[in-house]
């Protein structure tokens, strides 16, 4: 944010409140934003690799015996696997 800006707004006497609604708020909302949709979209990635490994890139990228179960309540553990004796 331009530092002009600020002492502009001040040497106007622009208050705390309208110095951060105005000037300070408008001037980082494009980080804000942007920050916000790439944890967006990582978020959704991580939920859909833990609901779907064998769909995801997860299951073509490190192919493992070992998969996940996923049950709504009870959260996510490792999947037993019977063993063969």
């Amino acid at each position: 944010m331009p530092a002009e800006r600020v002492n502009a707004a001040l040497s106007l006497g622009a208050s705390r409140l309208q110095l951060f609604t105005s000037i300070i708020l408008p001037s980082t909302l494009p980080e804000i934003l942007t920050g916000l949709t790439i944890a967006i979209g990582v978020g959704l990635f991580n939920v859909a690799e833990l609901l779907f490994p064998k769909l995801g890139l997860s299951g073509e990228a490190a192919p493992t015996e070992r998969s996940w179960d996923v049950e709504f309540g009870r959260g996510v553990r490792p999947k037993v696997a019977a063993s063969a004796s």
